[in-house]
């Protein structure tokens, strides 16, 4: 049983890896300050990776200080 978990973790890691980009522009950490032309939502992904990952400290790190917040389109506010 310890090998199938330990399979199915190496497979996520590998195959989903942490959300980046999108077609709107690169991923924000906690502390960025947003474009005020996007709209910005938490990325569940991410932070579900980091969770998964929450023993290596690394990942985590990585998931709030560059990639928790992800543009999800134009603003609609003027």
């Amino acid at each position: 049983m310890k090998k199938t978990t330990v399979a199915v973790v190496a497979a996520l890691a590998l195959l989903g890896g942490c959300t980046r980009n999108t077609n709107y522009g690169k991923c924000i950490g906690v502390q960025t300050e947003e474009v005020k032309t996007l709209n910005y939502d938490f990325s569940v992904k991410n932070i579900v990776i980091g969770l998964i990952f929450s023993e290596t400290l690394i990942i985590p790190a990585i998931v709030i200080l560059d990639d928790v917040k992800c543009p999800t389109g134009p603003s609609t506010a003027k």
